[in-house]
């Protein structure tokens, strides 16, 4: 009667655990990864809508003159702005304030305004 060699199919137990431990470190890698990429693209679109907030309020300042100051609420924002003073004119600035997931946050705007002739 010959012999007959066993042949062994399949995987060992270590070889499971450690490609489960593996597997798991990487969908926690994912996991991680898609959280940042959520709240990037969460804080992109508030920057643009304070950005486009911004810009409009600074036109109707412009339009407004030298003498424009005042606070005013958008939705979520609270839009500032008012100027100093200088040679031939005013510094303005604009500051654009909002609540974020880690608290107030205040984005600003400075330009040199010209007053009366000149």
């Amino acid at each position: 009667m010959p012999k007959r060699s066993i042949t062994r199919c399949g995987f060992t137990l270590i070889e499971v655990v450690l490609s489960l431990t593996l597997f798991s470190f990487g969908l926690m890698a994912v996991a991680t990864g898609l959280a940042a990429i959520t709240r990037l693209a969460s804080e992109g679109r508030a920057l643009n809508e304070v950005t486009t907030l911004a810009t409009a309020q600074a036109a109707r300042i412009r339009k407004e003159g030298c003498g424009s100051t005042g606070e005013r609420v958008v939705g979520p924002y609270v839009v500032r702005w008012g100027g100093v003073l200088a040679a031939h004119g005013r510094l303005v600035t604009l500051v654009v304030e909002r609540l974020t997931h880690r608290g107030r946050r205040m984005d600003s705007l400075t330009w040199f305004q010209r007053c009366g002739a000149g």
